[in-house]
């Protein structure tokens, strides 16, 4: 039997989102090279009206990428 993974949300990881947000403008196109789980970029695509393209190479990260809606190659 699988242990459920859990995972609490990295406080440190919202605040460097936030610093990296801050220096993109609205509207922008945003690739992301490593995006893990999308979790930036779907911010700045809902929050910023951005245009973005995730890059990943992790097959799970890739697939929460595509959950999240987020274009990923």
């Amino acid at each position: 039997m699988c242990a459920k993974r859990y995972c609490m949300p990295d406080p440190a990881m919202a605040l460097t989102d936030e610093v990296i947000m801050r220096h993109i403008a609205a509207g922008s196109r945003v690739i992301d090279l490593g995006c893990g789980s999308g979790h930036l970029l779907q911010a700045l695509r809902d929050r910023h009206d951005c245009s973005v393209q995730g890059v990943e190479l992790d097959r799970d990260a890739f697939v929460e990428t595509m959950k999240r809606g987020v274009p990923v190659i």
